[in-house]
């Protein structure tokens, strides 16, 4: 974890967010929340679906169940261009074909 919290105080925000910065944002927020326990921030990956990539300004997150076993995952949306989170919910992975769901 301290690795993470040192790399994320070395985002620069202004000149957008790359992929690797959207991983550390989305870690990060996911140690500070209450999903914690229940998902592994070390897992972090990037949905690179056509549905994802449709939206040009915005990085998926994906984080799986800490429970092996489990089909639920956790998605935290993160705005290219300012690095906000834009959404942060669980969701069942095997079963998502696009992701407008989690835009709403």
């Amino acid at each position: 974890m301290e690795k993470i919290n040192e790399e994320y105080g070395m985002i620069q925000y202004a000149d957008g967010i790359n992929q690797k910065e959207a991983k550390l944002i989305a870690q990060v927020h996911l140690m500070e929340s209450r999903y914690t326990s229940s998902f592994d921030p070390y897992k972090a990956d990037i949905i690179t679906t056509p549905e994802t990539l449709a939206h040009r300004n915005l990085w998926f997150v994906d984080f799986p169940a800490q429970d092996t076993l489990s089909d639920t995952h956790h998605l935290v949306i993160v705005d290219k261009r300012t690095g906000g989170i834009l959404r942060s919910r669980p969701y069942t992975f095997q079963y998502q074909t696009d992701y407008d769901w989690a835009l709403k």
